[in-house]
């Protein structure tokens, strides 16, 4: 399962990627609004799933619009 960049190479999914971007964009909002490890390990955790469910290569965008979805 692969990830297309916002380039057009294509990269090997990398769930640890996803949970390194969210904890850091965590990282800038209040404190009580942060989400915790658990939360973000199963945002990633989903969208591995989904990605894996998939028969063609996902794009960048299409993992972050899911991120910001699951954390809605």
């Amino acid at each position: 399962m692969n990830i297309i960049k916002r380039n057009g190479d294509e990269m090997p999914f990398d769930k640890a990627k996803i949970v390194g971007a969210v904890t850091k964009a965590n990282k800038t909002v209040k404190a009580e609004e942060q989400l915790t490890k658990e939360k973000i390990d199963a945002i990633a955790d989903a969208i591995e799933k989904f990605a894996i469910s998939q028969d063609k290569s996902l794009s960048v965008e299409d993992v972050q619009n899911m991120v910001e979805t699951q954390i809605q």
